[in-house]
């Protein structure tokens, strides 16, 4: 059993608020970026040369709510391509 199987839904790294996959049928934890998820994000991280943690990934989950207060406050920015 993968460690997707056995959670369904992840925390917002902010607040701690649930995100809940739109789409259970989908186990693999490398196919993150390309499912559904209710109110939020989960992506994978994957940390640079520079950081501490060179060469880790980790899947992170950031909600709704969370990513609005950043673009208000101005901590993260829109990209339009």
């Amino acid at each position: 059993m993968s460690f997707a199987q056995k959670r369904n839904n992840y925390n917002c790294i902010i607040c701690g608020g649930k995100i809940i996959t739109l789409d259970p049928k989908i186990y693999d934890t490398t196919q993150v970026e390309h499912m559904m998820w209710d109110k939020g994000v989960v992506t994978t991280v994957r940390m640079p040369y520079g950081s501490k943690f060179n060469g880790n990934e980790y899947i992170i989950g950031v909600c709704d709510e969370c990513i609005e207060h950043m673009i208000n406050d101005k901590i993260i920015k829109e990209i339009h391509l």
